[in-house]
């Protein structure tokens, strides 16, 4: 049952999507100890599981905005028996008994605010071979008022490089867990809704450095759109990529127009400034002369 095998082996290892105490027992441990316990004291609700690809489905990669230590372990419960290799921070690996827990159920390494290409490369890796991977794009838990949002394109580059759709979920009252200030986890009850797969091609229209910040913001929108109507049936209809990409062309072609005019402008300020230059004192005693 490889109890003792290193931690770090687990990062490179193909996870079975349906599995036997044999293959991965510790999988089944979780599952049937931390469900129970996590349930029980957040009681989360989930909406549109079904957008959850089944475990002969193409895998996706899913992003959610993130509010607390919570959200990995009970996301990579509720999508169960799919399987979501999530990507989790360095600093994480420092713990022993966090380590191990988190590389067993298929966590990836990643350096946090970096271009971490190895983290890359197996997230690829993973996702080619038909496995779920999971990554929150603002890099952090937003669950206090001085984090800045500023997400990553990251996912973005994943999902381009692996060829996969994205798959939203929104998380809603999980910042509640642990107050702003405060250091205990409380009973929260968490709501969770999965969105549609959205095709990072309908974007294909837009030159590489617009199309990867529109991706990014448009993902990171549904993913708020699901988590502000968490805790409702309804969600909000997605805007047409089409129409966006539409949006975004006539912007970049209004500025491209408007070049000329401001290099002009630029210019003519530039002489004006030049011709309005007072005499230094060494060129008022030259003319003089």
């Amino acid at each position: 049952m490889h109890i003792m095998r290193p931690y770090y082996e687990f990062f490179d290892e193909p996870m079975q999507e349906r599995h036997t105490w044999h293959q991965n027992w510790f999988i089944w441990l979780a599952q049937f100890t931390a469900r129970p316990v996590m349930w029980l004291y957040w009681r989360w609700k989930v909406r549109g599981k079904e957008n959850i690809p089944a475990a002969d489905e193409e895998p996706v990669l899913f992003i959610a905005n993130h509010l607390s230590f919570v959200d990995p372990p009970m996301l990579w419960l509720i999508a169960y028996p799919r399987i979501i290799r999530f990507l989790a921070r360095t600093s994480l690996f420092s713990h022993f008994f966090v380590r191990t827990a988190i590389a067993r159920i298929g966590g990836i390494p990643i350096e946090p605010d970096s271009a971490d290409r190895g983290a890359i490369k197996r997230a690829v890796t993973c996702l080619k071979r038909g496995e779920c991977v999971g990554i929150f794009p603002e890099g952090t838990r937003m669950n206090s008022p001085d984090k800045e949002y500023n997400p990553h394109a990251g996912a973005i580059l994943i999902a381009q490089m692996a060829h996969v759709k994205i798959v939203p979920i929104g998380i809603k009252n999980a910042d509640k867990i642990v107050p702003y200030g405060k250091h205990f986890p409380r009973p929260v009850k968490i709501y969770v809704k999965f969105g549609k797969a959205i095709d990072l091609k309908d974007f294909d229209g837009l030159p590489r450095k617009e199309r990867n910040r529109v991706a990014t913001e448009y993902i990171m929108d549904r993913a708020f759109e699901l988590r502000d109507s968490a805790d409702e049936d309804y969600t909000p209809e997605p805007p047409d990529p089409a129409e966006v990409v539409a949006a975004e062309k006539e912007k970049l072609e209004a500025a491209e127009a408007d070049k000329p005019a401001k290099a002009e402008a630029a210019e003519t300020t530039e002489a004006g400034g030049e011709a309005e230059k007072p005499e230094t004192p060494d060129t008022a005693d030259e003319s003089e002369q």
